[in-house]
């Protein structure tokens, strides 16, 4: 049973702190480095993923409570990641992209992302809002209705890389 204290951590019983996770999904280095080291110095927990696949794999075997999608990603596009997360949970998404045109946009929020955000973007917008979607999900990633319970994203919260991904994180 844990307790919402606070946008960055989650209480669980015995006082046990667990940081706020979010997943990146960016194939940019340079850009997963800069996201990578402004969401650690602001609190959160971090797992990086370079491609689709690798972001699939990353978020069914840990628990996030928010991800940072890119769309043009090797393998899997973030279209694709993006639909393929929401088929098993409602944990919020923001995608992070260069493409600014509407047709993208219209895309992204029909797939029922949380918000979009164009390159270049600034970090401190980008931290506030986070914070507010992650205050307004409340539980943070909870399963979607008529998703099978028990779902390998919804798992244990693990530092390190995720067994079988190449997920790099804390």
């Amino acid at each position: 049973m844990s307790t919402k204290n606070s946008q960055f951590y989650d209480t669980l019983e015995f006082g046990v702190i667990i940081l706020r996770k979010i997943l990146i999904i960016e194939d940019g280095p340079d850009i997963q480095e800069l996201l990578e080291a402004y969401l650690r110095g602001a609190g959160y927990a971090t797992v990086l993923a370079g491609d689709g696949v690798e972001g699939i794999e990353c978020f069914r075997k840990e628990r996030f409570d928010l991800i940072l999608l890119d769309i043009m990603l090797p393998k899997i596009d973030g279209f694709g990641v993006g639909e393929l997360i929401r088929r098993e949970s409602a944990v919020p998404i923001v995608m992070l992209t260069a493409l600014d045109g509407e047709q993208e946009q219209l895309r992204g929020f029909q797939l029922e992302i949380d918000d979009y955000a164009t390159k270049p973007f600034s970090m401190p917008v980008l931290l506030q809002k986070i914070r507010a979607i992650l205050r307004r999900a409340g539980e943070g990633a909870e399963e979607v209705p008529g998703t099978a319970a028990g779902s390998g994203s919804h798992g244990s919260i693990s530092g390190g890389r995720a067994a079988g991904a190449d997920c790099a994180g804390i």
